[in-house]
């Protein structure tokens, strides 16, 4: 049953009509949900597969995206974007995207991370520190790669939704589908694992060089020997998220999915292939059908694959098992997490490693045109003048 919006804490319904003035937010949530919001603070919430695909609202003063949410069941914010004139909407690759982690300056926590490393790297690069410029400008370069990659998870799963309208019923929550749908938020998921992996590795050899300040060779070894002797809160999260046996943290967590459970193949391979389920949302906002790509919880199981075991023949009372759990964890909202794991050891190691971060610096006299985004999404637009050679907003 739906709840009437003028019942909605939070909620109230526009007296002017549904249009939007820009610019406007668009958060990515869940599953594949999507909310807009416009300058004039008309908000619409895009289900593609429910019995109501649009449902318009006007957030009241002071409430924010996560407050409308928190009573909405298994629904969370993964990111926005920031669109400051209606035609971006239509572009295919997006100017900016902000996922839900705020850093120590209150902005998106991978914009600033990014920005960061990279002054960190320009530091270097002013000090003569040449030998260690790749190390700050890798992991720079793996934290733009990885929010781009969470971004096309995002778009992949609300692709998914929209083509998967006519599954929305009150059985949904026990179906799944192995299908080409599945197989695109597979591929996209892989993609962000080896990325985040890659940045994983960036993280632990600049830990290595720039905070241990060691020269000799990088190692696994060596590191989480180091960490685990480490005082330092840097040393202590990457040991806990990396390396701990008890409890597993979620770094290796992502490692053992990233190496065992997307990589094992053959007929003997126990981990289940790509699939979706498209799950149920009730809350004030109604019934909202979003989508799981589940992942294999036999964490113990993995690791001994990991470690060299024999890979058994995959048994049916293990499928069923699985699938037949009430709740499972999802592909994005890991990916999420461990991207948002990966940029708070970033922000800590940045911090530890006692180089001020400069920003690459351009003048007035070397912009023909440029775009600047902040790190609330807000974005400026110049340009040179041809008559007057002056740098204008447009």
């Amino acid at each position: 049953m739906q709840t009437d919006p003028d019942h909605i804490e939070g909620i109230s319904i526009p007296e002017d009509g549904f249009s939007f003035s820009p610019p406007l937010y668009a958060f990515h949530l869940t599953g594949g949900l999507q909310l807009l919001i416009g300058d004039n603070r008309l908000a619409i919430l895009l289900s593609p597969a429910g019995p109501r695909t649009m449902i318009f609202f006007s957030p009241l003063p002071g409430s924010s995206v996560a407050r409308l949410l928190d009573e909405q069941e298994g629904v969370r914010q993964i990111g926005r974007n920031y669109f400051a004139q209606a035609c971006e909407l239509e572009e295919s690759v997006t100017a900016n995207f902000f996922i839900n982690a705020v850093s120590e300056t209150n902005g998106c926590l991978a914009e600033h991370q990014f920005h960061k490393w990279d002054g960190i790297a320009n530091a270097l690069r002013s000090d003569g520190r040449t030998s260690d410029i790749l190390f700050a400008s890798r992991v720079a370069a793996q934290i733009r790669i990885c929010r781009f990659r969470l971004e096309r998870l995002s778009v992949a799963y609300r692709t998914v939704l929209i083509n998967a309208g006519g599954l929305a019923s009150s059985q949904t929550n026990v179906r799944f589908r192995a299908d080409k749908f599945a197989q695109y938020i597979g591929s996209e998921f892989r993609s962000i694992l080896n990325e985040m992996y890659g940045l994983r590795d960036a993280l632990l050899s600049a830990a290595h060089r720039l905070m241990f300040r060691r020269d000799d060779p990088f190692t696994i070894k060596k590191i989480k020997a180091l960490c685990s002797i480490g005082d330092t809160e840097a040393s202590r999260l990457i040991f806990d998220s990396m390396f701990a046996d008890e409890p597993i943290g979620i770094i290796y967590k992502m490692s053992l999915y990233r190496i065992v459970a997307l990589h094992c193949t053959g007929s003997t391979n126990p981990i289940l292939g790509d699939l979706y389920q498209v799950r149920i949302s009730r809350g004030p906002l109604g019934e909202l059908p979003f989508l799981v790509y589940p992942l294999y919880d036999d964490i113990q199981t993995m690791r001994a694959i990991e470690r060299g075991s024999t890979i058994e023949r995959s048994n049916q009372e293990e499928a069923k098992r699985f699938l037949g759990l009430t709740s499972h964890q999802d592909g994005l909202e890991f990916a999420l997490d461990s991207f948002v794991c990966l940029l708070r050891i970033a922000e800590l190691v940045s911090n530890a490693i006692g180089v001020v971060s400069i920003p690459f610096k351009i003048t007035d006299n070397e912009i023909i045109e440029a775009t600047f985004t902040d790190s609330n999404g807000s974005i400026t637009r110049i340009r040179r003048n041809s008559e007057s050679g002056k740098l204008e907003e447009y």
